[in-house]
């Protein structure tokens, strides 16, 4: 994970889960996603990793009960939102 983040930072030297912001938008909550955050499809599904991001798509990765390999797949970011935890 610290090669990822080092990697983000050398693209994106504010890259902070708590910071990075879209020039857009104005809360963490709708800044674009980062490498390490939790995801979900929007119609649901199961908890998923972001594992790469480019400017269309989000590379995710997660386990479920009936497949216990990991499985992944390559979304559009449109298709995604940054799962709800309860911290």
């Amino acid at each position: 994970m610290s090669r990822e983040r080092d990697w983000l930072r050398s693209i994106h030297p504010e890259a902070e889960r708590s910071t990075v912001m879209s020039t857009t938008e104005s809360t963490p909550s709708t800044a674009p996603f980062i490498v390490g955050d939790v995801v979900n499809i929007r119609s649901g599904g199961p908890l998923m990793t972001v594992t790469a991001v480019t400017d269309d798509e989000v590379t995710v990765s997660w386990f479920t009960r009936r497949a216990p390999d990991l499985q992944t797949a390559t979304l559009p970011r449109a298709a995604l939102m940054r799962a709800e935890l309860g911290e």
